[in-house]
C-alpha cells in the first residue's frame, strides 16, 4: 500500500509540471505583445526553478530540458 502511495504522489508532482508548461504556453499562444510574451516567459521559468526542489519534478524538468527552451524564448523577445 505505501508503495502505492509513492507512486501516486510522484504521478501527481509530474501532472503539476505537465499543467504549469501547458499553461504558459496556452497563455504565450494568446499573448499579442512582445512584452507579454516576455512576462509570461518569465513567470514561467519562475514556476519552474520552484517546481524543481524534488528529484521527481527537477528530473522532469531536465529531461524536456524546459528551463533552456524557456531562457531560449526569452533571449529571443529581447
Amino acid at each position: 500500500f505505501a508503495k502505492l502511495n509513492r507512486i501516486d504522489r510522484k504521478h501527481k508532482q509530474i501532472l503539476i509540471s505537465e499543467k504549469k508548461l501547458l499553461k504558459g504556453i496556452s497563455s504565450l499562444m494568446n499573448s499579442v505583445s512582445k512584452s507579454e510574451s516576455l512576462f509570461i516567459l518569465e513567470e514561467l521559468k519562475f514556476s519552474f526553478e520552484k517546481l524543481s526542489a524534488t528529484l521527481t519534478e527537477r528530473i522532469f524538468i531536465i529531461r524536456m530540458g524546459l528551463i533552456n527552451w524557456v531562457d531560449r524564448s526569452i533571449q529571443k523577445l529581447k
